[in-house]
């Protein structure tokens, strides 16, 4: 099945011109030949947005430059799972973008028993193949766990205070035993709700029940950010149970990544590692603090730099926002203008 030119109007809300239409047809029928019309139709949801199709036609400008590669079939098989999935769509961005000012890119290079998701090298640049990770799925992960711990403590407070907005700020990342160590003090508590602290674990609080989660006094100012939140809603009695917890990214997750990631560069050559922080709370500013402070000078040296990006979502488009944060020490340098050419082609 294909997309007709109504039905792109229509997902465009007719705000497309002339040109941009005939390429939207050509794009989304392209991906509808490729995985199926629905893996489109899944991308929009319920929503109908102008951004949304002109997305998807920057995205098939992109892979029309990576198809060509070999491998491009494997990449496009981790890409059936949707459009925003796995974080193949800013892998598929980068490629097209050291295609486009003329490097030679190869996907899944071997790494020892390993594959990087692909390496590069400049004609005008003799420094050999440069190595790049793109990762979504390490975020996603520290987005899990955190999610995980910050659900089970959000039930416990929902049920501490009846009628009270029960609060928990947790002070760092706590293990099964810990959580359940912290739940179980939790339901002891008294009634009256005052601000109190268990152990190096968290601080708790029961507000007024109509309170919001960053109501004054504050309790999560305790922790920095960037910060995850979970709230809790339940009915019972006929009154509502409100509980949130809310904890601290620490510089121990962008470790976590940054050693995963790392793992799949050569020790013997120059690595970029490129993390999609869309829809991670923190963004560009906390999240470049917490890399920063893992790439000292002798802390991760087979990590040339590190490049944040984040998807702006405007309507003129995809437009990513980058920072790039460069290693002081790195194991196999390279020239700047390396960095600065997948910058500028990313902001394009």
């Amino acid at each position: 099945m294909t997309f007709s030119k109504e039905e792109i109007r229509d997902l465009s809300l007719d705000q497309l011109t002339d040109d941009q239409l005939m390429d939207a047809e050509e794009s989304l029928n392209g991906f509808a030949s490729l995985f199926g019309k629905n893996w489109v139709l899944k991308y929009f949801g319920s929503a109908k947005a102008t951004v949304f199709v002109l997305r998807l036609t920057s995205a098939w400008q992109d892979w029309k430059l990576v198809n060509n590669l070999e491998g491009a079939a494997d990449l496009a098989a981790k890409w059936k799972a949707g459009f925003t999935e796995h974080g193949v769509l800013l892998e598929v961005q980068v490629a097209a973008a050291l295609i486009r000012v003329n490097a030679e890119v190869q996907l899944f290079p071997s790494v020892g028993f390993r594959f990087a998701d692909f390496r590069f090298r400049m004609p005008t640049i003799h420094v050999g193949w440069i190595y790049v990770e793109v990762s979504k799925r390490g975020m996603s992960e520290v987005m899990e766990n955190a999610q995980h711990l910050l659900q089970k403590v959000a039930n416990a407070a929902v049920s501490a205070m009846p009628k009270r907005h029960g609060k928990v700020a947790l002070l760092r990342f706590l293990s099964e035993d810990e959580t359940s160590e912290l739940i179980t003090w939790i339901g002891t508590l008294p009634d009256d709700g005052d601000r109190t602290r268990f152990k190096d674990y968290a601080y708790f609080v029961a507000d007024p029940i109509e309170t919001p989660a960053d109501g004054e006094p504050n309790i999560f100012d305790e922790i920095t950010p960037p910060k995850f939140y979970c709230t809790t809603l339940k009915s019972a009695d006929g009154y509502l149970q409100k509980g949130t917890a809310g904890i601290q990214v620490t510089d121990d997750a962008a470790e976590r990544i940054l050693r995963s990631e790392s793992e799949q560069l050569p020790k013997s050559g120059p690595g970029i590692i490129i993390l999609d922080l869309t829809s991670v709370p923190g963004g560009l500013k906390d999240w470049g603090t917490l890399v920063a402070m893992r790439l000292q000078p002798n802390l991760n040296r087979r990590i040339n730099a590190v490049i944040l990006v984040t998807d702006l979502g405007t309507t003129k488009g995809p437009e990513p926002s980058t920072r790039v944060i460069e290693h002081p020490n790195p194991r196999n340098p390279f020239p700047n203008e390396i960095i600065t050419k997948i910058k500028v082609e990313l902001a394009k």
